[in-house]
């Protein structure tokens, strides 16, 4: 009779202990739950809350000093220049919003409230500014799918006008930059854009300097146009950002091929007169990290490194390579990143995985007025803002989204 009770106890404990570590399991499971992949939404909740993102979908830029014209030493990529921010450590996150669970950027959760510094362009904004297909720099502390901003820096690779669009192909020609709208499934918002409208263009660029759009927003027109990029050349009188031509009269900087730089200036439809020069935006955004997470177009590659949207990257032999092979990395190859910086400040990638333009859906918004000092209209324009949806969340990168 002992026998056999003790024999039961045994199974009874065995069952108890099964149940016990199921239901952890699932607590586990649910804690590490990726909120980006499953409860993202297209709206910035503080818009839906508070003051929105103007009347345009987008941020409208007032013109000030952009500051950050010198050049000293570090740097991202090996470009030799340092960040304002003075501290070490943390993960740099460069990428596209794709959502807010908090912000969703690269697969990876971003937390942050109303105290966290935002600018757009080198200008202090708000986190009311922050919106799905925008390119963002991110200093960020945490691991893992979760992380909690620092600080979030918007960038846009344009703003001005239209010179000349063609809906047949899907480009327009903003500040002699081309751009183009890619796996958009209405050509309605396209279509109603025309030449001399002013525009702000987000999104990253292919090795022949072609942006591929991930949001496009209209605006009024501004006294100063801004573009982002790599310096292609140098000369006496000036240099070019990805082709477009900069005139750069008695400004007190140091400008080298590779640099990556924000230019605000006055476009007279043939070139840009700076008033205005940052250098390396990203890198004084996201300040002294440890590690990066980043996405992007492969600009060019051999066996040991690659371009990754001008930061080179050391392709280490035991980084890992989702989604296809190591011999498969090519040129204009969509890809996203983890990696750390090594003592040369050069990023070696730990892990890559190759990403997959599907076609997205958006909804115009019919708001196109001008915002009022209550917020109604921004308020109006979160309900309308853009849904996007992919087929294929975990492999997706959003093509265009337009607001009108």
């Amino acid at each position: 009779m002992t026998k056999i009770s003790l024999t039961a106890l045994y199974h009874i404990n065995r069952y108890i202990l099964g149940i016990m570590t199921l239901m952890l399991t699932c607590s586990v499971d649910a804690l590490a739950k990726n909120n980006c992949n499953s409860n993202a939404s297209s709206i910035n909740p503080y818009i839906a809350t508070n003051s929105g993102i103007g009347g345009t979908g987008g941020p409208q830029l007032e013109m000030g000093g952009v500051g950050g014209t010198g050049n000293t030493e570090g740097g991202i990529g090996g470009t030799g220049i340092e960040a304002k921010d003075g501290g070490i450590g943390g993960t740099g996150i460069i990428g596209i919003i794709t959502g807010f669970a908090s912000i969703c950027v690269n697969d990876v959760e971003i937390h942050y409230d109303a105290s966290t510094p935002v600018s757009v362009d080198g200008q202090p904004f708000t986190i009311h500014d922050l919106a799905v297909g925008q390119v963002i720099a991110a200093r960020a502390v945490g691991a893992g799918h979760e992380f909690t901003a620092r600080n979030i820096a918007v960038f846009h690779a344009a703003v001005g006008p239209i010179s000349d669009l063609d809906p047949g192909t899907g480009e327009l020609y903003v500040l002699a930059q081309t751009v183009q709208v890619r796996q958009s499934q209405d050509q309605d918002n396209f279509s109603r854009l025309k030449a001399g409208d002013w525009v702000q263009i987000s999104g990253h660029r292919l090795a022949g300097n072609v942006i591929i759009a991930s949001r496009i927003d209209s605006i009024s027109p501004l006294e100063e146009a801004r573009i982002k990029g790599h310096v292609t050349r140098v000369d006496a009188n000036g240099f070019e950002v990805n082709g477009t031509r900069i005139i750069n009269h008695d400004l007190p900087i140091n400008i080298m091929q590779g640099m990556e730089v924000l230019v605000v200036g006055r476009w007279d439809g043939a070139y840009l007169e700076a008033q205005y020069v940052q250098t390396e935006p990203t890198r004084q955004s996201i300040g002294d990290v440890e590690h990066v997470i980043m996405e992007g177009y492969i600009h060019a590659l051999n066996d040991e490194e690659f371009n990754l949207n001008g930061h080179m990257v050391t392709l280490d032999s035991n980084a890992q390579i989702e989604g296809n092979a190591r011999g498969d990395l090519k040129q204009d190859q969509l890809l996203q990143l983890s990696g750390r910086l090594d003592a040369d400040q050069r990023i070696v990638a730990e892990h890559i995985e190759l990403k997959k333009e599907f076609p997205v859906q958006f909804h115009e918004s019919d708001h196109t007025g001008q915002t009022d000092s209550d917020g109604e209209d921004k308020k109006h324009h979160a309900e309308n803002e853009l849904e996007i949806k992919s087929t294929d969340e975990s492999e997706s990168s959003p093509a265009a989204v337009i607001v009108m």
